[in-house]
């Protein structure tokens, strides 16, 4: 076999190059997108609501932060566009004790511990935690925050019990209607 069959060829994809951030928008284009991301975990463009699940599910996935002014951002590994978060950019959609863990199921279908130490409410009463190695805030939509009543103790303040550990839950988070998250974690 010749030499140049032996080696391994790694290519790298656009996304993961550190300049691949700072490129300027394709001719033409901005970006800044319409794409908005809504207090129930729901995508929008231009007003319309993305209902293709698939869709709808990838651009959970490519949720980030850019890595030089640390706006949200949707990058997938040919391209990447600002987009404005309502609440949080991430949702939990599933919870379930598995041993000594609570792990969550985000909208991605990504699947993670729950960080029991970040759990905080905010003024509608919503559950949120920190997720992705706690970079991104996460609002529990109503059906997950259900299945973490089990867990539930009372107490002032009230807490879950994860592995026999008592982790409280406070006021966090202040949630403003339509207010975006843009901010930096």
């Amino acid at each position: 076999m010749p030499n140049w069959a032996r080696v391994a060829v790694s290519v790298m994809k656009p996304s993961e190059h550190h300049e691949f951030f700072r490129l300027p928008a394709p001719a033409g284009r901005s970006r800044e997108s319409a794409i908005v991301l809504d207090r129930e975990g729901r995508w929008h463009h231009e007003g319309a609501a993305v209902a293709h699940e698939g869709l709808a599910r990838a651009l959970a996935s490519w949720v980030r932060r850019h890595p030089d002014d640390r706006r949200l951002i949707l990058a997938n590994d040919q391209d990447w566009c600002y987009f404005t978060a309502l609440a949080t950019p991430c949702f939990v959609a599933s919870v379930w004790v598995d041993g000594g863990a609570v792990l969550l199921r985000l909208l991605d279908d990504s699947v993670e511990p729950l960080a029991a130490e970040t759990l905080t409410v905010d003024l509608d009463g919503t559950l949120r935690c920190v997720v992705r190695d706690k970079t991104m805030d996460a609002r529990f939509l109503r059906s997950a925050q259900l299945m973490v009543e089990p867990l539930l103790e009372d107490g002032d303040p009230p807490g879950i019990r994860v592995g026999g550990v008592l982790y409280p839950i406070t006021s966090g988070a202040l949630d403003h209607e339509d207010e975006p998250v843009l901010g930096e974690r």
